[in-house]
């Protein structure tokens, strides 16, 4: 009873002790990263069983057999220099600010201690609690009884924020399934396959220290949309010095940071909504050329991942064959960057153009929307399904992004048949090459 009763203090704690922005957002919910799972996707459950069974066209039933699952941390608290940043915006504003004195909250605003820095918020845990019971109920039968250090593994990045949220997830999925919120399992770190931008030379030199790679994000910042942002702002505080683009960024962290902790929106009334959406698309053209479409090298990295989510269900395949017990749930814990990049490796979110300093008015309906696709918690599930046999022909495979269904690239329906999407992405199960591509030697590809 004792986990059940945790959930429902957590629960009864935030829509008690909080405003409903909390739980729900601010407007139009445009907070690029610093976006919660529920401001972009309601708070909804999942019938039992739900993603248990599928039916083929001849009426043959396939069940599912084994769950992988890749996720970012839940929300978080900002860095430790984000916190140093807020402090100087606020000193900046309070020392040459015409009109502070409409803006009360600004000299009594007080910042995040730095010892919280990166942590995992409650608002964070909730989200995974959340995923946690939404895919226990789904699948519960796959893991009623099958729950063990045999039959699940969790995997993380070296960071504290993805060991937590993987411990958050398991606490729920495991509660849903068993009755009782278990800690016996402890992720493995794996820096190379959920961070595999680090320790990569060759990604620092090619687009990270690439100034050609970021002109694009410059350029905006100097185009008529961030400008007259800042000077709307400027206008509104009255400044006697000008503000800059870090600061505008700075104060819409803030902004965001204070709604999901403190639920408190006061830093939201400096900018409108239309200018988050421009600071939003500033933000999305930096990842855009170096987490997704903007550089080949990017997606060919992602290669470690791929390799140990199709080795996951090969394992799953060649073991129910022979009658022996292997890996249910594969649940790995990274970050917006891992999921970035897999999105862009999958082939989803692929606009027709660029995002430059120039299309803004013409990306306004783009597909890739971090605010919209990589909020914190933000998700990818493959449910792997036997339709009768044995042999790797007689599986299907099912993507969820986000809790919905979504179409793998190049199928023709929600349901894939399993060795169609490995010959898909062939190239990064059979081919990769991560140390050979990170060594500073290898000449990358020009920006696509």
């Amino acid at each position: 009873m004792v986990p059940y009763l945790l959930t429902a203090i957590l629960v009864i704690y935030l829509v008690h002790t909080c405003h409903a922005d909390m739980l729900t957002g601010l407007g139009n919910n445009l907070f690029g990263h610093k976006c919660s799972y529920f401001w972009r996707f309601p708070n909804t459950t999942m019938q039992k069983n739900y993603l248990m069974q599928v039916a083929q066209q001849d009426g043959k039933l396939c069940n599912a057999v084994q769950f992988n699952y890749l996720s970012r941390h839940g929300a978080r608290m900002p860095a430790a220099d984000d916190f140093v940043n807020f402090d100087q915006l606020k000193t900046k504003i309070v020392e040459h600010s015409a009109n502070i004195l409409r803006y009360p909250f600004i000299k009594n605003w007080q910042n995040y201690s730095p010892k919280t820095h990166a942590h995992v918020e409650d608002l964070g845990r909730w989200e995974l609690h959340h995923l946690g019971n939404f895919y226990g109920s789904g699948l519960y039968d796959m893991f009623h009884g099958n729950i063990s250090t045999a039959t699940i593994k969790l995997t993380a990045s070296e960071k504290r924020r993805t060991k937590t949220s993987s411990a958050e997830f398991y606490k729920a999925f495991s509660r849903r399934v068993t009755g009782k919120a278990l800690s016996d399992i402890h992720p493995v770190v794996n820096n190379t396959m959920l961070r595999y931008w680090d320790n990569c030379p060759n990604y620092d030199l090619t687009i990270l220290k690439n100034k050609t790679q970021m002109q694009q994000q410059y350029a905006f910042q100097n185009s008529s949309y961030f400008q007259n942002v800042i000077k709307s702002v400027n206008e509104k505080l009255g400044m006697n010095v000008s503000l800059t683009p870090d600061d505008i960024k700075a104060m819409f962290m803030i902004c965001a940071t204070d709604l999901a902790v403190r639920n408190n929106t006061d830093w939201c009334s400096l900018q409108t909504e239309a200018e988050r959406e421009i600071i939003n698309y500033e933000s999305d053209i930096e990842d855009y050329y170096s987490l997704f479409y903007g550089h080949t090298l990017i997606q060919k990295l992602t290669c470690p991942l791929w390799q140990d989510l199709f080795a996951s269900m090969e394992d799953a395949i060649n073991k129910r064959k022979l009658g022996e017990t292997y890996v249910f749930g594969n649940l790995r814990f990274g970050h917006s960057d891992t999921m970035d990049t897999f999105y862009s490796a999958l082939g989803l979110y692929h606009d027709s153009q660029p995002l430059r300093a120039d299309n803004y008015a013409a990306m306004k309906n783009r597909m890739f929307y971090e605010s919209k696709t990589t909020p914190f918690s933000a998700n990818i599930a493959f449910i792997l399904y036997n339709c009768g046999g044995n042999e790797a022909e007689n599986y299907l495979l099912k993507m969820m992004v986000n809790n919905q269904p979504v179409t793998i690239p190049g199928c023709d329906s929600d349901f894939c048949p399993y060795l169609k999407v490995r010959s898909i992405y062939r190239n990064y199960i059979e081919n990769c090459k991560w140390r050979e591509l990170c060594n500073v030697r290898t000449i990358s590809q020009a920006v696509g």
